[in-house]
């Protein structure tokens, strides 16, 4: 594992010193020294294990980096997980772009659901790649908003593919239209099984063949959009992606596979992600829990990039005992997760499945991450606090 330095000195240890009047004490009474060494060896050991969000300042390895989980402002704005990063850096991104009138700046939804992000995107004039696999979410997607007829559509360019290690492949997609369409077989997300390939337990999806596309190819500018509302797709070249934001149900794996030449040149400044350890290990048919989430991040960290952690979550119908775990944690109150290894950190989401129990909830729990470049652009005249709390000069 790649050791990356903490930029805060780190703090001499806490432990019980001893004054001038104990020393006296000390010296004069063997039954006083043995109770002191007791009460000494208490306080040390309650000192260690009181419960925090933050790693020990002592430890010099810090990858995930806190500096939102505990700011007023972002805490409450973060209960929108991803779709806050995409709503600030796009605010960002506008001061950029007055900035520097003659550069074009791109952003990049993978995994829609829906076009709303992407119509937002182009109505601050950003050059918008939307790639959603979905053949009912693309229905849904290019009759309520990415259309012709759309006067931002100029900016936006659709992919109906599913993004993975590869360009060119055809693949089996399952589709109902939910945010749970996905590559592969059958599943049922809520017990989180895999179900037999049986057509009457299917009745509800349709499954039909998708192409894949790496990410890497679509910003290498080596693949077409199967809709060009812009009309001049040749024209617009993309030297860098501004803003990246992956939400693929548990399939994060396989789009990192396709963007490693992306992450090792630095051509994305910000990437949000969605982080579900439980999802991803489930749809990856993981052997050992952390594995292949924990292999996302340490891509990203040995590539230079800084992570930001976002609060955890659940589904709404997670159990209440499992919530709770959740606002203690975020709050800090409780519930130590460790932010200086990550794979501690990735197997803190099982913990709480041991925490509090239910027969019924199996999804799991996630959270988000900002993953931020060594080159990332930031604004001269930033219009959030995003910048300072990143603590960039």
């Amino acid at each position: 594992m790649v050791k990356f330095s903490n930029s805060r000195k780190a703090k001499k240890p806490s432990g019980y010193r001893i004054k001038g009047t104990h020393l006296v004490i000390l010296i004069f009474s063997p039954v006083l020294l043995f109770a002191y060494i007791a009460y000494a060896t208490i306080t040390v050991s309650l000192q260690d294990n009181v419960p925090t969000n933050q790693s020990p300042e002592t430890n010099s390895l810090v990858l995930i980096k806190t500096d939102f989980l505990f700011d007023k402002f972002y805490r409450k704005l973060l209960n929108k997980g991803g779709d806050a990063f995409w709503d600030i850096f796009l605010e960002e991104g506008t001061v950029l772009q007055k900035e520097n009138p003659t550069q074009k700046f791109h952003v990049m939804e993978v995994g829609m659901h829906d076009a709303k992000q992407c119509r937002y995107a182009a109505k601050k004039n950003f050059q918008v790649y939307c790639i959603e696999p979905s053949p009912v979410s693309t229905k849904r997607i290019l009759s309520g908003g990415l259309n012709s007829d759309n006067e931002y559509a100029k900016y936006i360019q659709f992919y109906q593919m599913a993004a993975g290690s590869e360009t060119g492949l055809d693949l089996p997609f399952h589709s109902t239209g939910s945010t749970g369409d996905h590559v592969g077989g059958a599943i049922d997300i809520w017990k989180m099984e895999k179900e037999p390939e049986d057509p009457k337990s299917q009745s509800k999806a349709t499954v039909v063949n998708v192409k894949s596309v790496a990410i890497d190819d679509i910003i290498d500018n080596k693949v077409e959009p199967t809709h060009d509302f812009s009309g001049n797709g040749k024209d617009n070249k993309i030297d860098k992606l501004y803003l990246l934001k992956v939400d693929v149900q548990g399939f994060e794996p396989l789009v990192f596979s396709g963007l490693t030449r992306s992450i090792e040149k630095h051509k994305i400044d910000f990437l949000v992600l969605e982080y579900w350890p439980k999802g991803i290990d489930f749809m990856m048919d993981a052997e050992e829990k952390c594995v292949k989430p924990v292999q996302i991040l340490q891509t990203l960290i040995e590539n230079g990039y800084e992570l930001y952690a976002t609060q955890l979550v659940s589904h709404p119908r997670a159990p209440e005992a499992a919530r709770d775990v959740l606002r203690k944690t975020n709050r800090g109150e409780a519930n130590r997760i460790i932010f200086s290894d990550l794979m501690e950190h990735c197997k803190f989401f099982y913990k709480i499945e041991e925490i509090a129990p239910s027969d019924d909830y199996k999804m799991g729990y996630w959270t988000d991450f900002l993953a931020v470049s060594p080159e990332a652009r930031f604004p001269q005249n930033p219009k959030t606090p995003m910048r300072s709390l990143m603590r960039k000069n």
